[in-house]
């Protein structure tokens, strides 16, 4: 099935097609012939450009393009892709370096440490390291070993973020109910998110699952440890639908792990029944399939015809992935706009129990409540000064 073409409604302008095209796993004869008539057409280049920067399809893109020798790709454009990779590919060999470093002290140590996503996935799913974007270093310890994970990066000069719930006081409490902390390491430029737990939105993968499913990579000469196929699929899967999907990269991600074929499907949807998620793996397979038309097993598309709430929140996604301004992460509460509402809509579709839902709801409606009166009270107070 060609990339684009929809079953649920999705309508894409020139440059997204070209984009979803060009960042496939593979392109046959046809797929060759549509890219050349989109850059033959009146596309939008600057438009194109932020789009892909966006979602971080970037250094794919102008390896395709490198490949295919497209003549009719204006020069600055290329100019500005050839730089946005030379900088990808620094970035890259840092970050790979950096992982092993850190992995190296911290078994030292006896820790044991797994790295999600990174640079370990892009190799594993894509195979050249330099094909896909990572912004930091992901790095999951058991909960026992927070206090020697912390000193071995503080010792690297990794620095942990300031937060109103991280100083020193609060941070059991914080721990207690996320289980992540943010270190930076401002010489290197490198962020470190170090995580006690695995999941999103409420949904944790158990440590049992993920001690008995942990596999290794061979990175840059060195085995990495990492995820097993079924429990990093459903960890990509968690993510990415957390976020809305906002960027097109984690869609990517999940086609790439489809299309390798050696997932044991019976084991994912075990462990997401587990959770209480099979309606966000379907939501996956629904849009992964909108967007980049990947092949889905016929026992698997009859659980996506029968799941009413995975096709609900594939379509909310759709609406809000193709706004070049969506981001929940800076999605802003003042004023809340219908962006907003949306995507707040969408995260309580995601939750099943109404318990939860109104438990989301609350916290979601104080926070907003909070926000406008702060809002308020800074302007009576230069309405004050004045």
């Amino acid at each position: 099935m060609p990339c684009g073409y929809s079953k649920l409604g999705l309508a894409l302008t020139p440059e997204w097609r070209l984009a979803l095209c060009c960042s496939q796993m593979t392109i046959q004869i046809e797929d060759e012939q549509e890219i050349s008539s989109l850059i033959e057409g009146n596309l939008d280049w600057q438009y194109f450009l932020d789009l892909i920067r966006k979602h971080r399809l970037y250094p794919l893109i102008y390896w395709r393009f490198k490949s295919l020798s497209l003549p009719d790709i204006p020069a600055e454009v290329i100019d500005q892709l050839r730089y946005e990779d030379r900088k990808n590919k620094f970035r890259t060999l840092q970050m790979t370096e950096e992982t092993q470093k850190i992995v190296v002290l911290m078994d030292k140590q006896g820790l044991k440490p797994i790295i999600i996503k990174g640079i370990p996935l892009t190799k594993l799913l894509y195979g050249d390291i330099t094909h896909r974007t990572s912004n930091d270093i992901d790095i999951l310890v058991r909960p026992q070993d927070q206090d020697k994970a912390r000193k071995t990066l503080e010792s690297m000069g990794y620095e942990l973020q300031p937060s109103v719930c991280t100083v020193q006081d609060r941070l059991p409490t914080w721990m207690e109910h996320t289980q992540s902390l943010f270190y930076f390491n401002p010489v290197k430029r490198i962020g470190i998110d170090l995580t006690l737990r695995l999941g999103a939105h409420g949904a944790v993968i158990p440590w049992e699952n993920i001690e008995e499913c942990v596999g290794k990579i061979n990175l840059a000469g060195q085995f990495i440890r990492i995820l097993t196929k079924e429990v990093l699929f459903l960890h990509l899967v968690l993510h990415g639908a957390g976020h809305a999907w906002f960027r097109m990269k984690w869609l990517l991600d999940i086609d790439r792990a489809i299309r390798k074929g050696d997932l044991s499907w019976e084991a994912v949807y075990k462990l997401a029944e587990q959770l209480n998620v099979s309606h966000v793996v379907n939501q996956s397979l629904l849009l992964t399939r909108e967007f980049y038309g990947t092949p889905i097993l016929p026992e698997l598309d009859r659980r996506l015809a029968s799941d009413k709430l995975g096709k609900i929140l594939a379509k909310q996604v759709i609406v809000l992935v193709q706004k070049i301004d969506f981001n929940p992460v800076t999605l802003g509460l003042i004023p809340p706009s219908r962006m907003f509402y949306l995507y707040k809509k969408y995260k309580t579709c995601m939750l099943k129990s109404w318990t939860r839902k109104i438990i989301y709801i609350f916290f979601e409606s104080m926070n907003i409540t909070l926000g406008l009166c702060m809002e308020f009270i800074c302007k009576m107070g230069k309405n004050f000064a004045h």
